[in-house]
């Protein structure tokens, strides 16, 4: 619809005017005589437009589309019930009257307000095809989103992206997580720190004389440790996925920081 009259905002009876007479997404509005002036249009689909003078003399401008709330949707079935025709209807929610048509209708024929559910593009897997994926990522912790996909792909022959096995997992509960560094220990080591341990637990002032201390390295040549595992809540000290880290010499930088009890 084009409207090729005068649009000085006094031009118009009222916006409920335009509501009943504008029938398409967009209205053009010629920029003669409008240097204070701003036009709002509702459009069809319960949008608002907005036409403003620029240095174009057509300006096109659309405001962010708004889905009708429930409440409104009650509201609009309470005021047609109260008897009131759609344009009076319309102009009281101010919205379109084909929107109010379209409510009151639903509501008529299915006897609902709320919004059908939008059932969106179909699943390229199926259930089974998704267990099979949380198969996958628990045999290699440590894969990325991308190399899941192209094992995925090797051996199914279907393509999926990275961003769908990320949200596959994560329908499935499997989170990309930090996972625990510990040094290579023999099973000599981990009995001598339990005994240690063991003997230890009952200090209390002795603790006192002790210096707590812990370094932080920053490697030079590869990367710091950004690497992630796909894990259930609760599975962050399995041994499958903490990550064994040597203490061997390369070129690096050790930062070293301490803590007493008297400072």
């Amino acid at each position: 619809m084009v409207l090729n009259s005068c649009y000085k905002c006094d031009a118009f009876q009222s916006v409920e005017w335009l509501t009943t007479r504008c029938r398409r997404d967009w209205v053009q509005i010629p920029g003669e005589d409008m240097d204070a002036c701003k036009c709002i249009v509702p459009s069809r689909h319960g949008g608002i437009l907005n036409s403003r003078r620029a240095t174009n003399p057509l300006v096109w401008e659309r405001v962010k589309f708004e889905q009708i709330s429930v409440f409104e949707r009650g509201r609009i079935v309470g005021l047609r019930e109260a008897g009131l025709s759609y344009r009076a209807a319309a102009a009281r929610v101010q919205r379109n009257s084909s929107t109010i048509m379209r409510v009151s209708k639903q509501w008529t024929d299915e006897g609902r307000t709320a919004r059908k559910s939008v059932s969106g593009p179909r699943n390229v897997t199926s259930a089974r095809e998704d267990r099979r994926l949380v198969r996958m990522a628990q045999t290699d912790c440590t894969a990325f989103s991308r190399q899941l996909a192209a094992q995925w792909s090797t051996a199914t022959r279907v393509s999926l992206c990275a961003s769908s096995i990320r949200r596959r997992l994560l329908q499935r509960g499997l989170r990309a997580r930090i996972p625990l560094y510990r040094i290579p220990l023999t099973q000599n080591h981990r009995r001598l720190r339990l005994h240690w341990a063991k003997v230890h637990r009952s200090w209390r002032a002795d603790w006192q004389q002790v210096v707590f201390s812990d370094k932080s390295r920053f490697n030079w040549w590869h990367h710091d440790g950004r690497i992630r595992v796909r894990l259930y809540a609760g599975e962050r000290r399995i041994p499958e996925c903490i990550i064994e880290l040597h203490s061997g010499r390369t070129p690096g930088v050790m930062v070293w920081g301490a803590i007493a009890y008297h400072g």
